[in-house]
């Protein structure tokens, strides 16, 4: 098998972009355009140690899902890869897709369906269309598939009619104004993209140019307002040699940004914020992150990867204390203005998560509640889970004396373990004096009543002993306890590896292994160990690089692809993990009777 042959094959799987996978004389043969079953002629183009790749030449016996592609530009411009295989078939490819990834790296694990996009074409809220020249005219395209040959697009299946009229208009302007395109070869020409989103009617646009400025930006603006209002124009200087599409800042030229609300939150957004290309599906995520962190008031969640803070404010929205972390500094200054205009408070801070998230953690930390232990017997431990206990009485000594309020205790007994926070602290002479000043005295018949209550803690406590240190009550209130919460929505490239082994790192507690009371009514604390990570990856290499090693300290409970990118080889992931918890440590329910004589515990 060398270049230039050319081979029949028959396809048998599909590999990570796409393309079908054959074998030819002990080798492998990686054929884009090619789909499972079929039998094709291909061309080599290229062999390496038992790797070959071809070109697609004919295909002999097609598959049932092939479907004839929508698109005339299909197999020449590099955008799509699955455009040929019918929908349904699509989602099944990247469920075995991300299957296949995370098992190659020993993420053992069950892959949900892929959830399907509500629209698989037509979907797209944004366009990232290099300017070149084709057959000597000022054309507006997508790159062949390996290389700088631009191929020219005037419609594209995959964005809304919005993007065609947007394309012709552009193209009209520098035509008219003679506007020279960048040629990377050279470093010289002025328009280098033309980037633009669509927030429900608005269009944001904004033009790069290898310059300053974009001369005649009035007449775009005049052209814009007559056949594309309500827009935003912006310009973004980019004179650097490479191939980052956007400059460092962008300028407002003309219009007025778009105020865009999502779950009731409203926002601005400035170009050079992220945003997902995919509004239908992107709502499924947010909701799906929202169902799994079940944010409420005292929840702490932390967004390492925050862009202009969306999760974190539909988060925040509903109680939780958030801290958003985001390398942009647009970003951020977007989520700040975000906040304030929509009356929601966060921390929003800009830096590399790979800093800033382990900082952020250890400080968390260092403020954690200090916890007591506490040993009661039977009768007592029910009687403040039932919620019929509400103070703890104690010699003052400086044990004791070193508790706050806002503390935790732990109460132990018979291998049961009960947090409490502690809501007040007094300290009396003794205990006589103290059922005289406590509130629940109130209810005391007569004096007999404070000196019987004395009398029992005399049995406790000696006189000697209560003069010698005093005694204290400690008001108390059961709670419930979780740990952090973590949101990953980071780049292709996956997490960095500080943020893995700070995660790793934080999954260690020491509140030690224990059965935890709970009850739906108590309020929550949070404790500083992550409980939690919901992880949204677009790419499957990055995210089974990283399940392998945060697997170590949590359950992976939930992998769910969603199809962000229809008739593309991407997907879209989103993953639940938890802490582990050894098999000791039991979180037991508890469920009181009405009239709280009596208690069932129900493991959860």
């Amino acid at each position: 098998m060398k270049q230039g042959d050319l081979v029949t094959l028959t396809i048998r799987d599909v590999g990570m972009n796409g393309e079908g996978i054959a074998g030819h004389e002990d080798g492998t043969v990686f054929v884009p355009f090619a789909l499972p079953g079929e039998v094709v002629e291909a061309r080599i183009t290229y062999v390496r140690r038992g790797l070959a790749y071809a070109d697609l030449v004919r295909v002999c016996t097609p598959s049932p899902h092939r479907v004839e592609p929508p698109c005339r530009r299909y197999m020449r411009c590099g955008g799509c890869d699955l455009m040929h295989a019918d929908y349904a078939y699509q989602l099944q490819c990247k469920t075995r897709l991300v299957g296949t990834t995370l098992s190659k790296a020993g993420v053992l694990c069950e892959v949900e369906d892929c959830v399907p996009s509500p629209k698989p074409l037509g979907y797209r809220n944004k366009i990232m269309l290099p300017f070149g020249k084709v057959e000597g005219r000022t054309a507006l395209g997508f790159y062949r598939e390996g290389t700088h040959r631009l191929v020219s697009v005037r419609h594209c299946p995959l964005h809304g009619e919005w993007a065609d009229r947007l394309i012709a208009l552009t193209l009209r302007f520098a035509e008219a104004h003679d506007l020279s395109v960048y040629d990377s070869a050279t470093g010289r020409g002025l328009l280098r993209h033309l980037v633009a989103r669509r927030l429900a009617e608005h269009i944001d646009v904004t033009v790069v140019v290898n310059g300053a400025e974009l001369p005649h930006w009035r007449e775009y603006a005049r052209l814009l307002a007559d056949e594309m209002a309500p827009f935003a124009l912006y310009v973004s200087p980019n004179m650097r040699r490479n191939n980052v599409i956007m400059g460092d800042s962008v300028h407002l030229l003309d219009g007025t940004p778009y105020t865009y609300t999502v779950g009731g939150v409203a926002f601005s957004v400035n170009p050079l914020s992220f945003l997902q290309v995919n509004d239908d599906v992107c709502a499924l995520i947010y909701g799906a992150v929202r169902n799994a962190i079940r944010p409420h008031a005292g929840k702490v969640v932390v967004d390492a990867f925050a862009g202009v803070g969306l999760t974190g404010a539909d988060m925040a929205r509903r109680g939780a204390d958030v801290y958003n972390i985001d390398i942009v500094p647009e970003a951020i200054a977007d989520a700040d203005r975000l906040y304030a205009d929509n009356g929601l408070a966060a921390h929003n801070l800009c830096g590399d998560s790979a800093v800033l998230l382990p900082e952020v953690l250890d400080a968390i930390r260092d403020h954690a509640p200090t916890v007591h232990d506490m040993h009661l017997l039977r009768p007592y431990f029910d009687c403040i889970a039932e919620g019929r206990k509400t103070y703890e009485l104690r010699l003052a000594d400086d044990k004791r004396r070193a508790i706050r309020v806002g503390d935790l205790i732990r109460f132990d007994c018979e291998g049961d373990k009960l947090f409490c926070r502690v809501t007040s602290t007094a300290v009396y002479p003794d205990f006589r004096a103290l059922f005289a000043s406590l509130g629940t005295a109130r209810t005391m018949a007569a004096e007999a009543d404070i000196d019987a209550a004395a009398a029992s803690m005399n049995e406790i406590y000696t006189p000697e002993k209560q003069a010698q240190y005093g005694a204290m009550a400690i008001g108390i209130e059961p709670v419930n306890l979780e740990g952090l919460s973590v949101v990953l929505d980071p780049p292709r490239k996956g997490c960095p590896a500080e943020v893995v082994q700070t995660l790793v790192r934080m999954a260690d507690t020491d509140f030690g292994a224990s059965v935890s009371l709970r009850h739906d009514q108590w309020p929550s604390v949070t404790l500083p160990y992550v409980e939690q990570i919901v992880y949204v990856s677009c790419n499957p290499a990055t995210l089974a690089r990283d399940l392998s090693q945060l697997q170590a300290a949590y359950s992976i409970r939930r992998v769910t692809p969603y199809d962000m990118f229809p008739m593309t080889r991407h997907v879209e992931t989103l993953v639940q993990l938890s802490h582990k918890i050894p098999d000791s440590h039991i979180v037991v329910k508890v469920d009181f009777d009405k009239d709280n004589r009596g208690s069932k515990r129900i493991p959860c």
